[in-house]
């Protein structure tokens, strides 16, 4: 069961309050900027152009770089934690902690507090964007230039909400993935380049089923005519996968974490 006071020391002592300002206000405006170099976004594309992706075999700097900053920051200060520096197994972390397990429980939640925050930001930036440059009769336009083969609204919605969800669960479960590697290689720059390497061959592989960005609407959309069954089956597949990576730290591996 979690602490409350360990889990704010937890959030006190490795997420900067400067830091995350600064970072998150910095990723508000290039959302607005990415955006804007899309051609007359309105409406619902302004908050799907965010979680397109990228897609596979298709190769476009920008989206490829806006991906990756999206999907790279919240790992960085995941990363922060996981720094030597930030972990004393012999006095700090176990002075706050009755368990060691305690300690990847509290590494889990305020990254996942981390996520709500950074996804409130970039829905705010949408927001922004379309009361400064769109039009109010255009706000809630549902004619996608983006979703152009899908015609039904509720489907649209559910796609675009559907993508925010699995990113989150993409994210929350790379970071997971971060911490595995961490916990055997004890080496942020290994853990880093590995992930990296995954990203940046998205538009590289034409792989529909590439493990990485999953979660991309552009991918999404190869599944047209069964949507549901792969949103369910990325899901399940993120769970499982989580499920069998916390087991694993949480009894083989969290020592390490806490001796590096």
């Amino acid at each position: 069961m979690i602490n409350g006071t360990s889990l704010r020391w937890f959030v006190a002592k490795n997420y900067s309050t400067k830091r995350i300002v600064f970072v998150l206000f910095l990723i508000f405006i290039f959302d607005i900027l990415y955006i804007a170099s899309k051609s007359k976004l309105s409406g619902m594309d302004t908050l799907t152009v965010l979680f397109y992706g990228c897609s596979s075999g298709r190769f476009v700097l920008i989206d490829l770089l806006f991906f990756l900053i999206f999907n790279f920051i919240p790992l960085y200060f995941s990363a922060i934690t996981l720094d030597s520096k930030n972990i004393n197994a012999g006095n700090t972390v176990m002075i706050r902690f009755r368990k060691k397990s305690e300690y990847y429980l509290n590494l889990q939640i305020s990254f996942c507090f981390f996520l709500v925050v950074y996804f409130v930001v970039h829905i705010l930036a949408v927001i922004i964007y379309n009361v400064l440059f769109v039009e109010s009769n255009l706000w809630f336009n549902e004619t996608s230039q983006i979703l152009y083969g899908i015609t039904d609204g509720n489907t649209k919605i559910f796609i675009l909400v559907s993508a925010l969800i699995l990113r989150f669960i993409e994210l929350f479960f790379t970071q997971k993935v971060l911490v595995l590697i961490h916990s055997v290689f004890g080496n942020l720059s290994i853990e880093f380049v590995a992930i990296l390497v995954g990203y940046f061959l998205i538009p590289f592989v034409e792989w529909s089923l590439y493990p990485f960005g999953l979660s991309s609407i552009s991918r999404i959309l190869l599944y047209e005519d069964s949507t549901v069954k792969y949103i369910i089956a990325i899901a399940f597949i993120y769970a499982t996968c989580s499920v069998i990576i916390d087991i694993y730290i949480s009894k083989k591996r969290i020592y390490n974490l806490l001796e590096r």
